[in-house]
């Protein structure tokens, strides 16, 4: 994957925050709902970041 090719954790995780924001912006269109709740609740936007990083294995 693209971000794990970064070489400390602090990158990888920027890697890992700008693939996500890319990856939502292409599903608004299906799934609007979601994407709102991505866009305005920080706390959804953390812990959608944190679930899918922790079934990929990461942190």
């Amino acid at each position: 994957m693209k971000y794990q090719d970064e070489p400390d954790a602090q990158n990888r995780r920027l890697a890992f925050d700008r693939i996500l924001t890319e990856v939502m912006l292409d599903r608004r269109r299906s799934d609007l709902e979601i994407y709102r709740l991505f866009a305005v609740d920080e706390a959804f936007k953390a812990s959608l970041g944190q679930s899918l990083q922790n079934m990929l294995g990461e942190y």
